[in-house]
């Protein structure tokens, strides 16, 4: 499907709009038409008749000083990112706080800080932070059944990998096997920015334990990692509170865009 530049005539009065995910990379900014002042970052800021999707704009407004260097072009709209950002606490979807990070310590090559998505319907919350836990990949990555590394996933952390069974099916064995959370890394190692939710089945099972999806690139990087330099595991923080952390020491993936 080709995607149109603009989704909606630019003389549409924004009252009648709404907020969107922008069909453009952000890649594509400098070439956006300056008379069209409703678009910003990865996004068309449109009116309030509804909020779609606004999970992006308030990530962007706590790193608005940094937008603001890359792209001077967001200066004079960073008080509608603050709006949507706050119109995102009281509408439905994916919120800023829906957001969880977590933070790899050791391999020092992939010391990121990474974003993930918690399941919409199942599975327990963090209500531990842990400063220092092991991410164990599992073995089989889809993790459909026996683990031939379980032992090493008993109260850490594993990272398995979609496909094969639904995502609450690899919830469970990790639960089985002793697994304090699960971190479901996307198959299309390519999406780098295009966040799954992750439902229950209908088998009507239940998960205690939290569960997040991350984009495929993400798993990879660390998988890569791993085996660059022969290790089972990686260490890493989970859950990170970023709003306590300054932007310029906020330690992100180059191969993202926040």
């Amino acid at each position: 499907m080709v995607r149109q530049r603009f989704p909606f005539p630019l003389s549409t009065p924004v009252p009648e709009l709404f907020l969107s995910p922008s069909p453009l990379s952000p890649w594509e900014l400098p070439h956006l038409p300056l008379e069209h002042p409703r678009t910003f970052g990865a996004f068309w800021v449109l009116g309030p008749a509804r909020i779609w999707h606004c999970s992006r704009a308030c990530s962007l407004s706590h790193g608005s000083g940094a937008i603001t260097e890359i792209f001077p072009l967001f200066s004079g709209i960073l008080p509608l990112v603050s709006l949507a950002s706050q119109l995102c606490l009281f509408t439905p979807g994916l919120r800023i706080h829906e957001y969880l990070y977590f933070q790899v310590l050791s391999p020092g090559d992939i010391r990121y800080i990474f974003t993930a998505t918690p399941a919409k319907d199942f599975g327990g919350v963090f209500n531990t932070r842990y400063e220092q836990i092991h991410l164990v990949p599992a073995d089989p990555p889809e993790a459909c059944g026996e683990l031939n590394n379980g032992v090493f996933i008993q109260d850490q952390i594993a990272l398995v990998e979609r496909g094969g069974c639904s995502f609450l099916s690899k919830t469970r064995v990790i639960q089985e096997h002793g697994g304090r959370a699960v971190i479901i890394a996307d198959n299309a190692y390519d999406n780098d920015s295009f966040y799954i939710e992750m439902i229950q089945d209908s088998s009507r099972r239940t998960a205690d334990i939290p569960a997040l999806f991350l984009l495929g690139r993400d798993g990879y990087m660390i998988r890569r990692s791993l085996e660059q330099h022969g290790l089972p595991w990686a260490v890493i923080s989970i859950p990170v509170n970023v709003t306590s952390i300054p932007t310029y020491e906020m330690m992100q993936p180059p191969w993202t865009f926040w």
